[in-house]
């Protein structure tokens, strides 16, 4: 057998003494042993047992079931043992799906047979959970790669295909349906050749992969099912099995027609700049380094109010122009091109104009011709006024710089609702990028249900209608709903014409929710005040009822109507106290259980206890009184109905007590006349001192019965009468063996006592019987302390002392097991002092009562 360990839950010490011995003799390991359902999850969690026994009465807050309850998530075998049986115990323990309930007393092969089953039952689940899982695993991460591996190929731009040695295709993607015209189920299976210019020439190219197991930029002219013509540079390379053999060839084709256009469109801008320099406002300059002259255009001169023959074609002269804060920058541009040997300069500058203000100028030089040390030695350059320009960027960066910092959404759109603009408060209240939503249908953000309103809000504006704060609903990224509040604007171009429609979108989602929850929650206190059974009403500062609800319409017998607005005052049998009362309200803030009677108008008298307290407005002044009346007249009737009942139990109590005490004299007489019957002295001892345990308790019942509290007992006198008795049934002789007894005013509930007084019993029986050997004199000590809410219970002789060889929390004596248990039970800590004599000390709570099922 499996070393398994096992957590044993019982509160019951020598019980648990029991179930231990029985559980280690089956093999098994007992790693704990808990008396309380917190401490059982919190060792269930440290020490994670393979199966845990669990009593259902525990001491503690909480009870098996509940414990159970707590560590189900931790999927240990649980098996209920306990001496408790009822319908709804069964439903609550049943939840918690236990392996097996079993009821105490139990058979240990049924205890024994219920572990063996429980453990092979779990050992068959975590087998087929570990199965599962790996089959699971596996799936999802074949799953996983192939939809990644093809949406990789779907996501390329570029036509991609997979071709098989007999030259057919195998696979393509969705750029290859585009550029042939031809569907993917259309494709594969046909040959390669066929969809280019050139069938022959991409025979060769496939054929020569497959030979040299590549090939790169290998040129082809695809040709469209419509006739159109792509060009195209293929890149591939074969793919193999697992075996290394190669089954056919992966390759990528890039579409190279853009690169041809653009270099055609490049001859053709040369020719448009030449005409568009000598008809546009642009000013040339040519600037002969070598013998340093200077040309410039009649534009030039005149984008900064000069003439020509005004005498200003020296550059030196028109660099002492350029701002202060520009003119580094400009010397450093110039000398790039003079000295570092740079193609061309670029730079933006302010020059002063003739007017004495400053404008933006872009100029532009190349280097064309160098001597032959490849310094420039001409540079010819255009100047163009940028200051409108440089104006308008200024206003659209500050424009910018507002929408941007908006927390808004701020969006604009053409006018077929395509979006051409995002801010970032766009992407914060919808949850799209600006990548994700230019160029986009504004559609995407509404609802299903809202389609149509996109389109009607477009219309008002086409129609020169404004909408202002038009509340709506739209859906985020992620698919959540917001409230929304929008503005749209009309967008005009410089002749005025509408070219789109800017939007501006205040997420308002918290405002609603905010709306609603007061509407909910009116409504809701409104319910709430309506469905009180007790008398509610408001009173205003003069006194006068500003509302109340149906029990009071009810305790009145008036209306709603008729109520408010009349004094309160006026509904009761003394209207002076009922002023009193309100008016004490509004001077400390609140009342508590102020007695009145209300009259009802056909004369019927309710007592009531009043609870009111002041209520404020949002600025914290006193507006009213609000007023709650609990009908007293059934609690009336309850108490005197309690105090009768409770009269009788406590007879019926006593009298419990009264038979629990003589039975148990009984049980102690039978013990003294079995004593008779036996001659050996170790069988009499045993029946000895279980009759001095059973009298221990015996004489507990009998305090309970005498005492007026039938809880608790004084335990100062029980001991007294205690060793009384002890002394009699060891027949010590007067004067060998003096007792004190130094015991507080201390009362202990029976679930403390009983323990306690057995523990003192099994304490001063060993003293009597070990400590004073051959009939020699001693002290006994008996005391017990308080201290807070902790009792020091000491028992101590100036006997012999106790054997040092002897671990009294690990021997076979009945006696200390039973005291070590004891201790336990009331959650005590003992401690032995063997200097002078024997000396026990315990510290420990008194127990709180716990009900039993």
């Amino acid at each position: 057998m499996a070393n398994y360990k096992i957590l044993l839950v019982e509160d019951d010490a020598i019980e648990a003494m029991d179930i231990k011995r029985k559980l280690e003799t089956f093999g098994y390991e007992v790693s704990y042993i808990a008396s309380r359902g917190e401490e059982a999850v919190k060792k269930a969690l440290k020490i994670l047992p393979d199966l845990i026994l669990m009593d259902i009465t525990l001491k503690g807050k909480i009870d098996g079931i509940q414990a159970a309850s707590n560590i189900k998530d931790i999927k240990i075998p649980l098996i209920y043992l306990t001496a408790h049986f009822d319908e709804a115990t069964a439903q609550r323990a049943k939840i918690t799906e236990p392996y097996a309930y079993i009821i105490k007393p139990f058979d240990p092969l049924e205890l024994k047979y219920a572990i063996e089953i429980a453990l092979y039952k779990k050992s068959e689940e975590k087998l087929r959970e570990n199965e599962e899982k790996l089959r699971i695993k596996a799936e999802n991460e074949l799953k996983i790669a192939n939809l990644y591996n093809r949406s990789l190929i779907e996501a390329s731009l570029d036509p991609l295909v997979t071709i098989g040695p007999d030259g057919k295709i195998m696979d393509v993607n969705k750029a290859t349906e585009k550029v042939t015209g031809y569907l993917r189920n259309e494709l594969i299976g046909t040959d390669f050749s066929d969809y280019f210019t050139e069938p022959d020439k991409a025979r060769k190219g496939y054929a020569k992969v497959f030979k040299e197991s590549m090939v790169r930029d290998y040129p082809l002219k695809i040709q469209h099912k419509n006739g159109d013509v792509t060009s195209v540079l293929y890149n591939a390379s074969v793919y193999r099995d697992e075996s290394g053999d190669v089954v056919g060839v992966f390759a990528a084709a890039r579409d190279i027609t853009e690169l041809k256009e653009s270099e055609k469109r490049i001859k053709e801008s040369e020719e448009r700049m030449r005409l568009i320099f000598e008809a546009t406002q642009i000013g040339l300059w040519d600037w002969d380094v070598k013998n340093d002259h200077w040309y410039a255009s009649p534009v030039y001169y005149s984008m900064l109010g000069y003439e020509p023959h005004q005498g200003h074609g020296d550059r030196r002269e028109w660099l002492k122009r350029v701002h202060p804060d520009d003119q580094a920058n400009v010397k450093e541009e110039i000398e790039n091109v003079l000295i570092q040997n740079f193609d061309s300069y670029e730079y933006e500058a302010r020059i002063r104009h003739a007017d004495g203000k400053y404008r933006w100028v872009s100029v532009l030089g190349f280097g064309i011709d160098r001597d032959v040390k490849g310094k420039a030695t001409r540079i010819l350059g255009i100047r163009r006024d940028i200051t409108d320009r440089k104006m308008a960027e200024d206003k659209i960066q500050m424009l910018a710089r507002i929408v941007e910092s908006s927390d808004d959404a701020i969006i604009s759109k053409s006018l077929k609702g395509i979006i051409t603009s995002w801010n970032k408060g766009a992407e914060n209240i919808y949850g799209y990028s600006a990548e994700e939503a230019i160029g986009k249908n504004v559609s995407l953000l509404a609802p299903p249900k809202l389609k149509n309103e996109i389109k009607e809000l477009i219309e008002s504006i086409k129609l020169g209608k404004r909408v202002f704060h038009h509340d709506t609903v739209r859906v985020r990224k992620d698919g959540a709903k917001i409230n929304v509040s929008l503005t749209l604007s009309p967008i005009f171009d410089g002749s005025r014409n509408l070219i789109g429609i800017s939007t501006i979108a205040r997420d308002i989602t918290d405002r609603k929710k905010a709306d609603e929850a007061l509407r909910l929650s009116n409504i809701y206190n409104r319910s709430l005040i309506e469905a009180s059974l007790d008398p509610l009403i408001t009173i205003g500062p003069d006194g006068r009822v500003t509302d109340v609800n149906m029990a009071t319409k009810k305790v009145t017998g008036y209306s709603r109507v008729e109520l408010i607005g009349s004094d309160f005052s006026d509904y009761f049998t003394e209207p002076e106290k009922a002023r009193e009362g309100y008016q004490l309200v509004f001077k400390d803030g609140s009342v508590s259980d102020y007695p009145l009677k209300i009259q009802h108008k056909n004369g019927e008298i309710t007592p009531v206890l009043y609870n009111a307290s002041v209520y404020r407005d949002e600025s914290g002044d006193v507006v009213g009184v609000f007023a709650a009346a609990r009908d007293v007249t059934k609690l009336n009737k309850a108490k005197n109905d309690l105090k009768r009942t409770i009269e009788e139990k406590n007879v019926l109590l006593s009298e419990v007590h009264h038979r629990v005490k003589n039975n148990m004299q009984i049980i102690s007489s039978l013990l003294n006349l079995q004593t008779m019957y036996v001659a050996d002295d170790e069988t009499i001892n045993i029946l000895k001192e279980s009759q001095d345990r059973v009298k221990a308790m015996a004489i507990l019942y009998e305090k309970l019965y005498l005492s007026d509290d039938l809880m608790e007992i004084n335990f100062e006198e029980y001991i007294r009468s205690m060793v009384k008795g002890l002394f009699y049934t060891h027949n010590i002789k007067e004067g060998q063996v003096s007792i004190t007894i130094e015991i507080e005013n201390i009362f202990l509930n029976i679930e403390t006592s009983i323990p306690c007084g057995l523990i003192v019993s099994e304490f001063v029986s060993n003293s009597f019987k070990h400590a004073f050997p051959n009939g020699e004199k001693g002290k006994i000590k008996v005391s017990l302390q308080s201290f807070g809410d902790k009792f020091e219970l000491i028992v101590s002789d100036n006997g012999i002392g106790f054997p040092e060889n002897l671990d009294f929390r690990n021997t076979r004596s009945l006696g200390l097991q039973l005291v070590n248990s004891l201790v336990n039970q009331i959650d005590g800590v003992i401690s032995l002092d063997n200097s002078h004599g024997t000396r026990f000390k315990i510290l420990f709570n008194e127990l709180k009562y716990k009900k039993r099922i």
